[in-house]
């Protein structure tokens, strides 16, 4: 008899809620979204747009284990004129926030800052099972 066992992982869920910022160039934040974030072609319940307007985006993203820093990065420099802002909470406990780009008419310092949370077994212990996992995503 022949056992074949396969080793996967799955990562921890990270959620990026982001902002994303043009004071004055709608077509290039146009442009951010529809090449860069529709691109991922995330599944439709990994990416959940919260606001949709002419200067500014909110959404919710998926990815595994962590941000794409490097990825927002090349954001900033690709869209100059943009203001990028993620703050991400991953289930294991690790948390951060990213913030680049270009704001109240200059260029902002690219900030990139990490620290522990609760991981999600301790969200379920001090905030009440379930329930207190689905309010920390947002999900309710």
């Amino acid at each position: 008899m022949l056992y074949i066992i396969i080793n996967h992982i799955m990562p921890n869920d990270c959620w990026n809620n982001m902002t994303f910022i043009s004071e004055d160039n709608s077509e290039e934040l146009t442009e951010l979204f529809n090449n860069e974030i529709k691109a991922k072609n995330p599944p439709e319940d990994k990416l959940i747009v919260k606001y949709k307007g002419n200067n500014g985006i909110k959404i919710q993203l998926w990815s595994g284990w962590g941000p794409d820093n490097e990825w927002l990065n090349t954001l900033v420099e690709k869209y100059p004129k943009c203001w990028i802002k993620n703050d991400w909470y991953e289930e294991g406990g690790g948390a951060g926030i990213f913030i680049g780009g270009f704001l109240n008419g200059k260029k902002q310092e690219t900030i990139i800052k990490e620290w522990g949370e609760l991981p999600i077994e301790g969200i379920s212990l001090y905030l009440g099972g379930s329930d207190g996992i689905n309010d920390r995503y947002g999900f309710n």
